[in-house]
């Protein structure tokens, strides 16, 4: 056989095609090496020249089959959390039947204390030292138990339950045996208020504050025998001893809890005095007045860290509401110096720049109430109403710095009520009739200008603080109709109290100049401001309207002579003046319009010539 010799040309090609290979190889392995955080890569060798050797023949790869499709693998679901019903989640039953029990012993001391009485069961001293020991027993169970594992539930409960019964006890000996005098009674409650709200901070455990709060509130008017004076101190000092809490806690119910009965029972009790019945009322107030203080100094500690604290806000307002309703029970001098203080008490928090705005809608209603109150206690008989028209007009103001369209809603509720006293401590029948409006006195022009300056600050506010357009149009019509007459009526009591009938009859015709003169001012204000022109074109005619009407139907009646004739003289200037404008102003714009053009198109087309040149 003869062996055929290999191509030397195909051998050295082949080999040059390994040592590129090789050369791609050692670049990608380099590149590789950049990239990873591993070593740095070891030194590519190297390329040797190839060596002529024998053939080797190409292998040729098997040509691939079509893709195999796996379908993905679904993720892994966590199995569902198993639902757990109420009763068996941890806690839970010790915590009801622990409360429970507390509840339950605590009823226990009550009735060793004070419903053993009625079945002549021993002694009063006995009975009281029953219920003190079985009260220190349970506060040292609770000591005892409160660092064992799991005791802190039953700890708490105890504690709540031995506090309570201790301050029942306290009350017990002060308002039911009159064992000690109240001063004392009220200093050993205290005490033991303030001990239990420290064990309750100690532990960290709102729930001991709240279950003595709650103890005391509902068990305190079987102690104390029912409504009385003794129970609002007790309920109170409660109230007083949970406020240092709020410096370091953000405890919401605490605060609650323990608002909520003082405002109640003090509601009530102002309630009964006012329909009649026998009862202390000084007492009454001495407690709104602590709890009010309470309830500030709270605000002050709260609100630093939660400005729009909601229970903060409502015990404020609630414990504002029951002071003046228990003051408004006393003297007037009593009555307007409280109302004042309050009034000066929340406007200091209201006036405070860095509060948000519900923050001071809260402290606006009370501070609008109480203002209210005390200018009303401080002006005696019909002068009360222009007052409260003042109060008024300063509501809608702070209404309008703050924003407030609930506080503003207020302001137009005074302003009504003043408005409407007004009319009828100073009838309306002596503004139409000139006889009778001789007989008004100095303050019913006081009360007219007060009218005038509610009605302007209604409709100027209402126009700013109001949203839809509908109701802004209905609120400034309404003001704009009282503002009107009580125009009218400053004219006809000011001519009155210069000139008898004959000033009040020059006053009609002022009055109608006035309508006039405003009717003019309204069509110019729309020629200045065309974004408004529709509105203001409407009102201004609507006014201009009432004037003439006004003018024939009533002025050409009851007055006469001079008055009549410059009435309709001035009346006839105005209107003439304002169709004079009005026309001119429209011919200038009608007139500008064809100008403007022609000196734009000329413009236009000088400006290539110029370029040409």
């Amino acid at each position: 056989m003869t062996s055929h010799a290999p191509d030397p040309r195909a051998v050295q090609a082949l080999a040059g095609e390994v040592a590129l290979l090789h050369q791609r190889l050692g670049r990608v392995a380099h590149d590789l090496a950049r990239l990873a955080p591993s070593p740095p890569p070891q030194p590519v060798p190297p390329v040797q020249p190839a060596v002529p050797g024998p053939p080797v023949p190409p292998v040729r790869p098997h040509p691939a089959g079509p893709p195999q499709y796996r379908p993905p693998t679904p993720p892994r679901s966590a199995p569902p959390a198993p639902t757990v019903p109420w009763w068996q989640r941890d806690g839970v039953v010790s915590r009801l039947l622990a409360i429970a029990g507390a509840a339950v012993t605590l009823v226990g001391v009550v009735m060793l204390v004070v419903l053993a009485a009625r079945a002549g069961w021993f002694g009063p001293p006995l009975r009281v030292a029953a219920g003190v020991a079985v009260s220190v027993g349970l506060l040292g169970a609770a000591f005892r138990v409160v660092d064992r594992p799991g005791g802190r539930i039953g700890a708490v409960a105890s504690a709540a339950a031995g506090f309570a019964g201790l301050y029942l006890s306290v009350a017990a000996v002060t308002a039911l045996y009159g064992w000690v005098a109240a001063p004392v009674g009220i200093v050993l409650g205290l005490g033991v208020a303030a001990l239990g709200v420290a064990v309750a901070l100690r532990w960290s455990s709102e729930l001991l504050a709240v279950l003595v709060v709650l103890g005391v509130a509902l068990l305190a008017p079987v102690v104390t025998g029912g409504l009385s004076a003794a129970l609002l101190v007790a309920l109170v000092v409660v109230h007083l001893a949970t406020v240092p809490v709020d410096a370091t806690r953000s405890w919401t119910v605490l605060r609650a809890v323990r608002t909520a009965p003082v405002v109640l029972a003090l509601a009530a009790a102002a309630a009964t005095v006012a329909m009649g019945a026998e009862a202390p009322r000084v007492p009454v107030l001495l407690v709104a007045l602590a709890a009010f203080g309470g309830a500030v100094a709270s605000a002050r500690l709260v609100l630093r860290r939660v400005p729009t604290d909601a229970t903060t806000l409502a015990a404020v307002v609630s414990t504002a509401g029951t002071l003046l309703a228990a003051a408004c029970l006393l003297d007037r001098p009593v009555t307007t110096a409280v109302a004042a203080g309050v009034a000066l008490t929340t406007g200091y928090f209201l006036l405070q720049g860095d509060r948000p705005s519900s923050t001071r809608v809260a402290f606006a209603l009370p501070t609008a109430l109480a203002a209210t109150v005390a200018v009303v206690a401080a002006t005696p008989g019909d002068l009360a109403f222009p007052a409260l028209m003042a109060v008024a007009c300063v509501t809608m103001i702070a209404a309008h710095r703050v924003g407030s369209l609930p506080l503003f809603g207020v302001g137009v509720a005074l302003s009504a009520v003043g408005v409407a006293g007004y009319a009828d401590a100073w009838s309306l029948d002596a503004t139409i009739s000139p006889t009778l409006a001789t007989t008004l006195g100095g303050w019913a022009l006081v009360g007219a200008v007060a009218a005038v300056a509610t009605a302007v600050t209604g409709s100027v506010v209402g126009l700013r603080v109001l949203r839809d357009d509908a109701v802004r149009v209905i609120v400034a019509g309404c003001f704009a109709v009282v503002g009107l007459a009580a125009a009218v009526t400053t004219t006809v009591v000011s001519g009155a109290l210069l000139a008898g009938r004959a000033g009040a009859v020059a006053g009609h015709g002022v009055g109608t100049v006035l309508w006039t003169g405003l009717a003019v001012a309204l069509l110019a204000r729309g020629l200045a401001r065309p974004t408004h022109a529709r509105t203001l074109l409407a009102a201004g005619l609507a006014v201009a309207g009432a004037a003439l009407a006004k003018l024939f139907l009533f002025d050409l009646a009851a007055t006469g002579g001079v008055t009549r004739a410059v009435a309709f003289l001035l009346v006839g200037g105005l209107l003439l003046a304002a169709g004079t404008r009005y026309a001119r102003v429209f011919a200038e714009r009608l007139g500008a319009s064809p100008t403007d053009g022609a000196i734009d198109a000329t413009a236009a087309a000088d400006a290539p010539a110029a370029r040409s040149h």
